[in-house]
């Protein structure tokens, strides 16, 4: 199984990544932020980051995670900011309907803590999903959202 989540900042994103790699008995789940981004979450969560060249760069790390880890055979769970720009970047340079994922889990709505700019970022990546389910009838089938 290959599982991607999306969704804004302070979704639960890592939370739900890391209890559905242990559930499915994976020792880590792969996450688009880097160390640097993640923070003092990244030392507890299990997660495999990525490359830290990506710290400022969100369209390099979002075409990074297209080509290398949504490329895997899986399984995996995926989580991150950057996801659903990867996702756009996956059928824009393979040229492809068919996701690279079996599921999508859509977060939709931001937890405790979120900050104005948290919100702000969470109607981007909204807008980013909106677009690509409207547009990509094979990947709005296998998205699960999350209010």
């Amino acid at each position: 199984m290959r599982t991607i989540i999306v969704g804004g900042p302070w979704t639960g994103k890592s939370t739900m990544a890391s209890s559905l790699a242990r559930r499915r008995g994976l020792s880590l789940f792969l996450c688009t932020d880097t160390v640097k981004q993640a923070g003092e979450r990244a030392l507890s969560q299990g997660a495999l980051y990525t490359p830290s060249k990506f710290d400022d760069d969100w369209s390099g790390a979002s075409l990074w995670v297209a080509t290398t880890w949504f490329t895997r055979p899986g399984p995996f769970v995926l989580e991150g900011l950057a996801a659903c720009r990867a996702l756009r970047k996956y059928a824009d340079v393979y040229d492809t309907n068919t996701p690279p994922c079996d599921e999508v889990v859509w977060l939709r709505c931001p937890r405790h803590g979120a900050t104005p700019k948290h919100v702000s970022t969470g109607v981007g990546v909204e807008s980013i999903m909106l677009e690509m389910l409207d547009n990509w009838p094979e990947l709005a089938a296998i998205t699960r959202q999350e209010l």
